[in-house]
């Protein structure tokens, strides 16, 4: 069986997925329909990069929650996917999927789709996590659909963004050597997961 860790990237101002992670959804059914066994996970609850967004009655709407209905609407079996509630970025995405999902799954083979305009981010941590707990041992590879469409993002913009983003969290975790301390990062010192939750500015954040 191999797992497949499908990233988010926030929603629109309506709750629907932007065309770039529709695009991601779309590949990852594309795999399915190859004839592989696969566990599907859906990452995260909300980005706090671009904020949550709330249905009718104010309660915040799921990213996760959103792909996995569009992935069922599409005709996967819902039993066959997982929703990652816990992030709120690449990075907890990334780690969460790994540790809670394929790791207690016993899943040696993950597959990370995101575009390619996210692959670089994608990739170092995922390359990162893989390195400081090697217990896990995951053999990882990488599909981004054919062709990015950013929906209307300037891709200069975004690549630059991206760059930052690798640079930052590759210096921010510097002194990490193992899992324990990895969480103790995350935990302490990651904007979206310590006391700054929710009270940081959208420029402060490079994950």
């Amino acid at each position: 069986m191999i797992g497949i860790v499908v990233m988010s990237g926030g929603l629109k101002a309506n709750g629907a997925l932007p065309i770039y992670c529709q695009q991601r959804i779309n590949l990852a059914k594309h795999v399915l329909d190859s004839g592989r066994d696969a566990l599907i996970v859906c990452s995260s609850s909300f980005s706090l990069n671009v904020g949550p967004k709330f249905d009718a009655s104010g309660s915040i709407v799921s990213e996760g929650s959103v792909m996995r209905d569009g992935l069922i609407n599409m005709g996967v079996c819902g039993n066959s996917i997982e929703v990652e509630q816990l992030s709120h970025d690449s990075v907890g995405g990334v780690f969460f999927s790994l540790e809670f999902y394929m790791y207690r799954e016993g899943i040696k083979d993950v597959c990370f789709i995101t575009s390619d305009f996210h692959m670089d981010r994608v990739k170092a941590i995922a390359n990162f996590v893989n390195k400081i707990c090697p217990s896990n041992c995951f053999r990882l590879s990488f599909l981004s659909p054919a062709a990015d469409d950013l929906g209307g993002i300037d891709p200069t913009n975004r690549l630059n963004h991206e760059k930052e983003a690798v640079k930052s969290f590759m210096e921010s975790v510097a002194g990490v050597v193992d899992k324990k301390s990895f969480v103790r990062y995350l935990m302490r010192r990651h904007t979206c997961y310590n006391f700054t939750f929710g009270g940081r500015t959208v420029k402060d954040e490079m994950y």
